[in-house]
Formats: C-alpha cells, structure tokens, sequence
C-alpha cells in the first residue's frame, strides 16, 4: 500500500516537473518578433494593444502608425480591415487578444501561453488519470507539452496557435474526466461549467473550431445518456450547465461585434479584402470519355486529396512524433474491436480538426515549405494544432500497453528529443 501511495507522488511529483521544465524552456528561448516571417504576430500584437486600452476599433492614422511600426521592425500589419473612414478592425476572432489582455497589462505576455500550459497539464493529469491511472496521465502531460509543436507554438505569444490547440486539449479533457467519473461526484457541476466556458472560447479564438465545439457537446449528451438515461431532470440539469459556461463566452463575442461591428454576430474575416481559395475551385477537373460527371469531379477532388495527404507526412511527423503511435492504438482497437466511447471522440475529433482545411490554398503553399531549416513544420502545422488532444490521447493509450520498464525510459528520450529540435528550429533561422 505504502508502494502505491509512494509510486503515485512521484508521478505527481513528475508531472509538475514537467510542467515546469516546458515554462523554462519557453523562457530561455530567445525570442525575435519577426519570426516567423508572417502577418499574424503583427496584427494580434497591435490588437493586444489597442485592446488593452480599450480601442476596439483604430482610426486611419492610427491604423497607419500600426503599419509603420510594423514595417520598422521588419513585418507587416496587413490583418486590419478597415470598414469605413477611421474604421479600422481586426481581421481576426477577438478571442485570443481578449486572453492575453491581463498579462500584456503585466509586461509579459508569454505568460498567457504558460498558464494555458499548466492548465492544460493539470486538467490532462488528472482526466486520464481517471480515465486510466495516473501513470496515463503523467504520460498524457508529457506528450501534449514536449511535442516540438507545443514547444515551438507556445513561444510565439503573438499567435494564436498554442492557444487554439490548448483550450481544447482543457475542453477535451474536461469531457473525458466527466465521462471517467460516469457524471458524478463533488465538483461535477464546475466540471461542466469550465468545460463549456473553455470549449465556446477556442471557438472565439477559432472561427473554424466550432465543429470539435460541436463534438465536445454532442459527447456529452453521449455520455449523459448512457450515465443517467434521458430525458429527466438530472440529465438536462447537466447539459445546461455545459451550455451556461457556453453562454458566458458567447455573450462576451456578441458584446465585442455590437461594439466593433454594430451587429450581434460577426467577424472581420468577412471584410478582408484577401480571397479566400481552395484547390477544388483552381485545379481544372476536365471531362474525359463518357464518363459522368461525378465520376470525373470525383477523380479531380481524389488526386487533390492524395496530394495533400502527401505533403502532410513530413511537417506531422516533425510537430508531432509520436503520431505514429496515436494510429497504431486506432489500428490495434479496430482489430480487436475495442471501440469505446473515448475512442469514437478521438477519431471524430482528428476529422473536424483536418476537414476545415482540406484543399485550403493557403495551407497547400505552406506544405510546400522546405522543412529542413527554420520553423518549416510548424507553417502549416499552426493550423491543425486544435488535433492535439485526440492525438495525445491515442498515443498515450499506446504507451500504456509498453512494459513499464520501458515507459519511463521512453518519455525521458523523448523529451530530450523533443527539446532539443524545437531549440534548433526556434534558433537556426
């Protein structure tokens, strides 16, 4: 007995430590504003500005500084949409400014990356420990932090990127913990507040993200069903304080487009004077024969998908090298036909993580990076990052079927691994 207790404070011991060693390591990091060389940093460092004084909105001159201030520090300020005469708005969802508000008021707005992370660590230590043991979570916590995509998405505080992923990985996990506690116990109803607060607000990070919105809440009437039956009090009574966590965020996002746009439901991605393509409306879909034309339509959108598909293995395997493990658990659970609720979340999940941005041209461009210097994976990386819990998740459940001699021994090269690379990317360019 004594053996247990000991073996679980290390573990805890362990997981805060790890913890730890990601904020250090995002603090030792040098860190240069143009880089990456995009517009992203730029327009959310200007927003973080004028938000935090209360400017939702710019005028034509100081739009016009913005830009100068950009272009003198080597970038360029080109995600402000201007509506009218001294109107001037962000492109963007508001969501992420809006989070680091408090910290830039502080001066160090990378702590908003941190916090993200250590919320993360704790909701995922204690989700899979519940789910599994709590060895699965400290291998949950180490795998989600020490990807060299976390690593490198949490050093740019400018972007959006590490928090896109990491308020799902707390939704996600969140969800799961409720179903591993079968919907009962002290503090379920925080549990299902916070769950529904932090899933609605990476929705206000991410426009795109509201599909794994959508996944989480549809797991949990799932689960909800299938712990406590439906309908009846206790049921409803659960999914409306999911959705009241919800509401706080939404109210949050109508009050900023009243005050930004003049209407309740909006966003400045409408206004951007930059078209939005994709590979379906530019690659020519010829007729050929007699053939119908579903069949050729569907031959053109084929050979579009297997391209990208190809472009996609080397930045994923860089960002995240344990992928190959995360699709050896699903292969292993189809073949022995162990098809549990956890498993279908995941498996849905990496689909409303990957579909928005099939064929994206954008996207398409960036996987055409060469990935052997600089940050190349993490160009198109950057946009599927919100995949990081169902990954994690999947991978982790592999791990647990390692001896657990070897586990440790593992996680320990990995994050070494893991560590350095990121180091080399973040300072080799």
């Amino acid at each position: 007995m004594q053996d247990v207790i000991g073996q679980k404070h290390r573990l805890r011991y362990g997981t805060v430590a790890t913890a730890v060693l990601f904020v250090f390591f995002i603090l030792l990091t040098p860190f240069q504003m143009n880089q990456p060389r995009m517009p992203d940093p730029w327009a959310y460092r200007f927003a973080i500005q004028n938000f935090a004084e209360g400017k939702w909105t710019v005028t034509d001159a100081e739009a016009a500084e913005g830009r100068m201030q950009a272009r003198l520090e080597g970038g360029h300020l080109t995600q402000y949409v201007q509506l009218e005469t001294n109107h001037w708005v962000l492109e963007k969802m508001p969501g992420y400014p809006l989070l680091v508000i408090p910290f830039y008021k502080l001066g160090v707005p990378q702590l908003a990356n941190m916090m993200l992370a250590l919320t993360a660590a704790a909701v995922l230590f204690g989700a899979f420990s519940a789910w599994r043991d709590e060895f699965a979570g400290f291998v949950g916590v180490v795998l989600f932090l020490f990807s060299p995509l976390a690593l490198v998405a949490a050093h740019y505080a400018f972007m959006d990127t590490f928090a896109s992923g990491a308020l799902l990985v707390i939704g996600g996990a969140l969800a799961l913990w409720y179903d591993a506690r079968a919907g009962k116990g002290r503090g379920i109803a925080l549990l299902l507040v916070a769950a529904g607060f932090v899933a609605a607000w990476a929705v206000m990070v991410r426009v795109v993200s509201g599909l794994l919105f959508l996944l989480i809440a549809f797991y949990l009437v799932w689960v909800i069903y299938q712990h406590h039956g439906w309908p009846n009090r206790k049921a409803w009574f659960h999914l409306s304080l999911f959705a009241a966590g919800a509401a706080v965020v939404f109210g949050v996002f109508i009050a900023y487009n009243l005050a930004v746009f003049a209407r309740p439901l909006d966003m400045g991605y409408r206004y951007t004077p930059y078209p939005v393509l994709t590979s379906w409306g530019l690659v020519p879909f010829e007729k050929t024969g007699t053939s119908p034309w579903f069949v050729w339509q569907a031959s053109g959108v084929l050979q579009v998908s297997l391209l990208q598909l190809r472009l996609w293995f080397i930045p994923l395997l860089l960002g995240w090298p344990f992928l190959g493990l995360a699709l050896a658990e699903f292969g292993v659970r189809f073949r022995h036909r162990a098809w549990t609720r956890p498993v279908t979340l995941a498996m849905l999940w990496l689909v409303c993580a990957f579909v928005p941005y099939w064929g994206y041209v954008g996207l398409m461009h960036e996987l055409r990076t060469p990935y052997g210097r600089g940050p190349g994976f993490f160009m198109p990386d950057r946009y599927v990052f919100p995949a990081a819990f169902a990954i994690t998740l999947m991978a982790g459940s592999f791990l647990m079927r390692l001896s657990p001699r070897w586990r440790l021994p593992l996680l320990v090269l990995y994050v070494v691994a893991a560590a350095g690379y990121a180091w080399y990317v973040l300072t080799s360019f």
